[in-house]
């Protein structure tokens, strides 16, 4: 608050009064640039402060219930060796698993042959050759049944022959109309069983 200068003053008790006054509204200014600056320091503090809350709950979603006394990092990376550890166990067990299943394959064939025209009353006799022959060695049984939308009564199939290369058919229609139809097959080598 300034000083009022209506009662009689000498000159340097008013140059003082002067100094007084100066010296208070800059003190006045000071005070409110520093109010302003704090407002917007606490302001620019506030906002560094939700950004950090922010980012660890961003953290904390990523982790999970993160790490305790109970759940350290050794604990977590112990775990996961363990982890490895199985898949190295399991990557054994399904090695000698596929090398089973390569020798299956090896001595098995199953397929489809697709559109065979098999005349009215009449029949059809032909061979088909597997893709991969078994071995010159090898003893084969056969499994085939004829796939059809029609009555499967109205088929006969016979096997004819089957060696390791492949097998001969025969497929009877008893119906007055020719049909398209197909043969599902399993050959299977049995010297190996």
């Amino acid at each position: 608050m300034a000083i009022s200068k209506t009662q009689p003053m000498r000159s340097a008790e008013i140059a003082l009064v002067d100094a007084v006054n100066e010296f208070t509204e800059d003190l006045a200014s000071e005070i409110s640039n520093r109010k302003l600056a704090d407002n917007a320091l606490g302001e620019r503090i506030d906002a560094e402060t939700q950004a950090r809350v922010d980012a660890d709950a961003d953290i904390n979603a990523i982790i999970g219930d993160g790490f305790t006394p109970q759940n350290t990092i050794a604990n977590s990376l112990s775990a996961t060796n363990q982890q490895v550890l199985l898949l190295g166990q399991d990557v054994d067990a399904n090695t000698n698993a596929i090398a089973a299943l390569q020798a299956f394959d090896a001595n098995i064939k199953i397929g489809k042959i697709a559109d065979i025209v098999v005349p009215a009353n009449d029949s059809i006799s032909t061979s088909y050759v597997f893709g991969e022959p078994f071995p010159d060695d090898a003893a084969c049984i056969l499994l085939a049944q004829v796939i059809t939308d029609e009555l499967a009564t109205l088929f006969t199939y016979t096997l004819i022959d089957c060696t390791y290369s492949g097998f001969s058919y025969s497929i009877a229609n008893s119906d007055a109309d020719p049909h398209t139809v197909a043969l599902g097959f399993v050959a299977v080598n049995v010297n190996t069983i």
